[in-house]
């Protein structure tokens, strides 16, 4: 399955981003023979690239990305590179030489090859902490090995979080019955959103080694709003936070629109527990014929893949 869903970003990668056949196979299934600089090289164009999309095609070209082991399999070799506190003494960098993907692109500063590795490593790892702190998230808490999961947090916490947190919080603004609060000196959003006479008030807290570690997120005011309610509305914004690339802004958003949508009458999927869906921004339209549940085509389509032919609630043939 991993080998398919490797190919077919191959294909996407060709058809839709128009990148060329030697990149798409370094970014999504490097063989054998490809060198670890051609790989940082590959890597730092690709994500130059992204930087460059919308949130959108962002949004799809992430989710395309987790389907495979394109990410976690980068990382798991970039690590192995980053200037740790496990590997200082070997290393020739230090973490303050971060290059721009640029540089690492052209190698403008025509390093050797063990520097060229070092900080093209550190230049693509904090490209993706930016890009896709979630899968970044996600691969972290995989790690078995204690002294990698310590290594890589310090070194995280100390050179990438404190000013991808700045990032984040220059992000958010207010939108509609929304408003959101950036508060730079406890790493913390606050949103209050208000609908008639109820008001309800979310704090996000991010953590000190972001976005290794998931955020906290904690309802701190819930007048005139049901307790099914407000648990339903607390694992949904979680979810966004912990499984869609992008910004905390992106997924105060999402959340503010499904529960816009809610309150518009609008049921959420059976399957993922969103009205939109986080990758695409579609609304449950594939409805049952038995049982009348609305389900994402998407959430389907990872459905029948897994083999079934059933409605996922009432088990009645689709």
């Amino acid at each position: 399955e991993a080998e398919e869903a490797d190919g077919g970003a191959v294909s996407y990668a060709l058809a839709k981003l128009g990148m060329s056949e030697i990149l798409a196979e370094n970014i999504f299934r490097p063989g054998g023979g490809t060198t670890l600089e051609a790989r940082i090289r590959s890597w730092a164009l690709f994500s130059s690239y992204l930087r460059t999309l919308g949130r959108g095609p962002l949004n799809y070209v992430c989710a395309l990305l987790r389907q495979t082991d394109a990410v976690s399999g980068l990382l798991s070799v970039l690590v192995a590179h980053l200037p740790t506190p496990g590997r200082r003494a070997k290393a020739t960098a230090s973490p303050e030489d971060v290059v721009s993907l640029r540089d690492v692109v052209t190698n403008s500063r025509y390093l050797g090859e063990e520097d060229y590795v070092t900080r093209g490593a550190a230049a693509v790892y904090r490209s993706l902490l930016h890009l896709m702190p979630a899968s970044v998230g996600s691969w972290f808490t995989e790690i078995k090995n204690r002294q990698m999961i310590s290594d890589i947090e310090k070194y995280t916490s100390v050179n990438e979080t404190p000013r991808l947190i700045g990032l984040e919080l220059e992000t958010i603004s207010s939108r509609g019955d929304l408003e959101v609060v950036a508060l730079h000196n406890k790493s913390q959003v606050v949103t209050r959103y208000r609908k008639d006479d109820s008001t309800l008030e979310l704090v996000i807290k991010l953590p000190g080694s972001f976005p290794l570690r998931p955020v906290e997120v904690e309802f701190t005011s819930t007048f005139g709003f049901g307790e099914a309610v407000l648990r339903k509305w607390l694992l949904s914004m979680r979810s966004f936070l912990r499984n869609q690339d992008g910004t905390i802004d992106d997924a105060i958003y999402m959340w503010y629109q499904n529960v816009e949508k809610q309150f518009e009458g609008v049921e959420e999927c059976p399957i993922c527990y969103s009205i939109i869906q986080p990758s695409d921004h579609t609304l449950p339209k594939l409805k049952c014929r038995t049982c009348g549940n609305k389900f994402h085509s998407s959430c389907m389509f990872k459905w029948f893949s897994q083999g079934k032919a059933t409605c996922p609630m009432c088990r009645s043939l689709w």
